[in-house]
This record gives structure tokens, C-alpha cells and sequence, in this order.
């Protein structure tokens, strides 16, 4: 989430939610030392609920971008929430669709790699997106909406550099981002 704030524009803004109030507490103390969070709408709760409100709020079409790194038996679900939020030709990026690369191994049964080997197949045919999985890290599924053609990164200046450590990662399980209004 900080690196997302950090490349937001200056009336971007960025909804950070996760369950566990105590890594929003670690992630405000980055985005207060980084100047960001003024960007940031932190929400704790579950991430449905988040993405729930969002659309009872009337954010259907109106964000850029959303990355999920959540429950992962609850990825299809958080990824049908964010077709609705996600303008068309967003982005909606998934992470550890592969888990360690278990859901090509169909010796391995349980609960959250048979979720994301069914999540995986449904992304694979769902025609109301472009979908790429990529085999970086712990894989990577990336939806662009309404199969429009999207440049991912877009940085006019090429002075900004964000630089993300793992170490330092904040652990926030969903991320999704508003255009400036």
C-alpha cells in the first residue's frame, strides 16, 4: 500500500483495508513517514464488507486499480466486487494465484489451494476481461476490465522511482485506488 500511495498523484486516493487493526497500525506510521497519508482512507474490517460499502456508496466505475492479497478462498468473490468497481480498462491485480506452485499439483486438495485452482480456471474463461497470470514470486493474476487495452505503468517525468523493500512489506490485504475527481 505505501508504494501505491507514493505513486498516486497528489488528489489521488487509496482505500487500505485489512482485518487485523494492528498491521493498519504499522502501515499509518509508513505512510505518515513517507508524507502519504493524506492519500490513504484506512479501513479495518473484513475485505467484502470494505468493497460492499464501496459499491452502497456509489463507487461502481469509479477506481483505477485494486490489489488483493487476502483471504485467498474469498478471491473470487473480492474479484467479482472489483469488475464492479474498477472502471473499464482498470486494473485488478491478484496475488499468490500459484501458492507455491500447488495448484498445478492436483495431489494437493485442500481448501485454499482447490479455491484458487477453481479461481484460476474462472479467470482463465471470464470474457468480461483480459487476464494474465504471470509466474513471478508466488504468482501473479493481472484483469484488465472490459478487455480494453491499458498501459499499466505510465510515468511521463521517468524521475519518480519507487523503491519497495519485502522486508519492509506492510502486509495490507486489499488496495484499491480512485482516480482524482
Amino acid at each position: 500500500s505505501l508504494a501505491i500511495a507514493m505513486a498516486l498523484p497528489a488528489d489521488g486516493q487509496l482505500i487500505a483495508c485489512d482485518r487485523d487493526p494492528k498491521v493498519l497500525e504499522v502501515a499509518a506510521r509508513y505512510w505518515k513517514k513517507a508524507g502519504v497519508d493524506d492519500k490513504v482512507d484506512c479501513r479495518c474490517g473484513p475485505g467484502l464488507e470494505t468493497l460492499d460499502g464501496l459499491l452502497q456508496e456509489g463507487g461502481a466505475g469509479e477506481y483505477d486499480f485494486a490489489y488483493v492479497d487476502a483471504d485467498k478462498r474469498g478471491y473470487e468473490a473480492y474479484y467479482e466486487r472489483c469488475l464492479e468497481l474498477v472502471r473499464p480498462g482498470g486494473l485488478i491485480a491478484l496475488d499468490n494465484v500459484l501458492w507455491k506452485g500447488k495448484v498445478a499439483d492436483h495431489q494437493v486438495e485442500d481448501k485454499t489451494t482447490s479455491a484458487l485452482r477453481q479461481l484460476n480456471e474462472m479467470l482463465i474463461k471470464d470474457d468480461r476481461a483480459t487476464v494474465s497470470i504471470l509466474p513471478v514470486g508466488d504468482g501473479l493474476a493481472f484483469a484488465a476490465g472490459d478487455r480494453q487495452t491499458i498501459d499499466i505503468i505510465h510515468n511521463e517525468t521517468k524521475e519518480d522511482v519507487i523503491h519497495y523493500d519485502a522486508k519492509e512489506d506492510n502486509g495490507i490485504g486489499l488496495n484499491i485506488v480512485r482516480r482524482p475527481k
